[in-house]
This record gives C-alpha cells, sequence and structure tokens, in this order.
C-alpha cells in the first residue's frame, strides 16, 4: 500500500521465522566460479535532481562490498564493479563467470536500469535479478497500475500527469498521494506526498514536474501496511520472505 513516509523513515518488522530456512546449494558448481562480479550504481550527485535523491542511492557502493564479501567467504574470486560508462568494456575484459546486478540507476536515472540486463545479454553473461521487461515494468508506475487493471488486479484509482498546470481529476477523491512515475523506490515520498485539498495537489505535482522533470502519477491514498515481498528462487525451490515497514 502507498505511504506518506520516505523509506529512510522506515524500520522493517521482523517476525521469527517458524522453520530455518534451507537452501539449494550446489557446492560442486560454486567451485567452478572463476570470478563473480558484483555490480552497483555509480552515484554523483551532479547526476540528481535533489540531495534526498543522491542520499537514496549513496551507499550503494557500501552495500555491494557487504555482498562481496559474503560471496568471498564461499571460496569464489569476485570484484566489485560500478555501472559507469566503463561498465560493458569491464565485463569484455573481466569476462565474469556471473554478474550479481545490484544497480538501481544509470547516471541518476531509474529509467536506464534496463541497461544493465541488455548488456549482460549482449555479453552472454549469466546475471541475477530482473531482466530487461522486468526492469522496464516495475521502473513504470503508470505502466505497472495498467497492466494490474488489465488483469483485474485492483489498484488505487490514479490519473497520469505529463505536464505542469493539469488539472486534477476530481472523481478520484480525497485524500491524494503524489509520486514520481519513474522509478521503483520512494524518492519523492515524504510527509508532504499526501494532499487533503485539489488545490494543494496540483502544487505538488508542478513542484515535482519542475523539479525532476519527469512525469508524476496522483493516486487516491490508501492507508495501511506496507509489505515488501522477496522472491528467490534457487534452482530447487522458491523462497518467500516478506517483511513490514513500520513508520515512525
Amino acid at each position: 500500500m502507498p505511504t506518506a513516509k520516505s523509506e529512510d523513515e522506515a524500520q522493517v518488522k521482523k517476525t521469527p521465522s517458524k522453520e530455518k530456512i534451507k537452501l539449494n546449494i550446489d557446492k560442486d558448481a560454486l567451485k567452478k566460479f572463476r570470478l563473480v562480479v558484483v555490480a552497483y550504481s555509480s552515484v554523483q550527485r551532479e547526476h540528481f535532481a535533489t540531495r534526498s535523491a543522491y542520499e537514496a542511492e549513496v551507499e550503494v557502493e557500501e552495500r555491494a562490498i557487504e555482498v562481496s564479501e559474503e560471496i568471498r567467504k564461499l571460496g569464489i574470486p569476485v570484484r566489485t564493479l560500478p555501472g559507469d560508462q566503463y561498465f560493458y568494456t569491464n565485463l569484455l575484459v573481466d569476462k565474469p563467470d556471473l554478474v550479481v546486478n545490484l544497480v538501481d540507476t544509470l547516471k541518476g536515472r531509474d529509467q536506464l536500469q534496463p541497461s544493465v540486463p541488455a548488456a549482460l545479454e549482449l555479453a552472454n553473461i549469466p546475471y541475477t535479478g530482473a531482466g530487461m521487461e522486468g526492469l522496464i515494468i516495475g521502473n513504470n508506475r503508470n505502466l505497472t497500475k495498467r497492466l494490474l487493471m488489465a488483469y483485474d488486479v485492483h489498484t488505487p484509482p490514479f490519473q497520469f500527469v505529463r505536464r505542469v498546470g493539469t488539472s486534477i481529476d476530481e472523481d478520484l477523491g480525497l485524500p491524494l498521494i503524489v509520486k514520481l512515475n519513474e522509478g521503483g523506490g520512494s524518492v519523492g515520498i515524504n510527509n508532504h506526498a499526501v494532499k487533503e485539498t485539489y488545490r494543494a495537489t496540483k502544487l505538488r505535482v508542478n513542484n515535482l514536474i519542475t523539479t525532476y522533470h519527469i512525469p508524476v502519477i496522483v493516486e487516491k491514498f490508501v492507508d495501511g501496511p506496507e509489505i515488501t515481498v522477496v522472491v528467490f528462487d534457487d534452482g530447487g525451490k522458491r523462497h518467500v520472505f516478506m517483511g513490514q515497514k513500520v513508520f515512525r
């Protein structure tokens, strides 16, 4: 469910697992890896419209290092690689057996994220995470919601807005939440995102489009818990991990 708080203010409520998770690990296959690359976003302040958007991404290199350390514990050679203009060239030079793809943005744009799996498929290098189609859909809220509607999956009513000055559809009802259309994160979603009047909503829309230069969606705000679900396929079984975000 959409919320009025940012990701930075969220904490995940941990529920004790009733059973120990057992992953299907092929230890013989692990020994065959010559090199695994952990790819991460190359974050430069000038690529982001606001400091908050920059700060939401700036810790990605630390996460990549943490992941690489865990891989190294398995006895697998590993290196980290930023998703910058040299990314594809470095892939061709290193020729890794696998890329753990942690790239969220390229030049500060979520919309360019599908370029990474595209490069990996072009180089015929296996990788983790979603492919091009999944990232294209997941980084476009307008497209995601229209697909949900096409398959009769309930989603709050919304309006897709491209231009400053667009009138807000009053049939949506109040309160409303305004979100950037591009991206899967919470940039632009904060204590000011939920509006109780159409005038305030329009001002918020104008501000976001002017600041980020991308369309927004205006959505009927639905109060309720926000659940993050991760599905991990280990080749033998699909594991589902769920966590509720608690906003304070």
